[in-house]
């Protein structure tokens, strides 16, 4: 198994843990949500792309930047930023809005993400892993509106 298998492999299971866990209380299943998905996410995510840069996603240049490495580099430390912020505002205890705040934050940074990756599939000519990580961030943003909304007690 190569090391971008093992790193999906942990993604998706801490997706599922994410999305399991909390019981009957809406803050407990964000913060678990946080904890598992989004701190998870961004911390592997993070790890991808400063630590293997180009080795795992790509050869240089796949998406049309002359240097991919650094570009890499910047979506690593965004990532990291978001997985930081949603293990400190869960563990920390900072409460709904604070973890709220995160998740939509993140779910902004992976939707255009999302169309970054569409488009260069296209431009490329390879749809297919645009597509199977559109498919995956629209489950995680998805599941990520499911914790958050009920929290807020409407």
């Amino acid at each position: 198994m190569t090391a971008q298998g093992v790193l999906n492999g942990i993604v998706f299971v801490a997706i599922f843990v994410g999305m399991s866990l909390g019981g009957a209380d809406p803050a407990r299943q964000l913060s678990a949500y946080m904890v598992f998905a989004v701190g998870t996410l961004g911390l592997v995510s993070a790890l991808r792309h400063i630590v293997f840069a180009g080795s795992l996603t790509g050869e240089p240049g796949e998406l049309g930047f002359a240097n991919r490495k650094f570009f890499e580099w910047e979506a690593g430390f965004a990532n990291l930023s978001f997985g930081v912020m949603a293990l400190v505002t869960s563990l920390g205890g900072w409460g709904v809005p604070a973890m709220s705040a995160v998740a939509i934050g993140y779910a902004i940074y992976l939707l255009g993400a999302s169309i970054t990756h569409l488009i260069a599939g296209w431009k490329i000519g390879s749809m297919r892993r645009s597509l199977i990580y559109a498919a995956m961030t629209g489950l995680l943003i998805a599941t990520g509106g499911f914790r958050v909304l009920p929290a807020w007690n409407f």
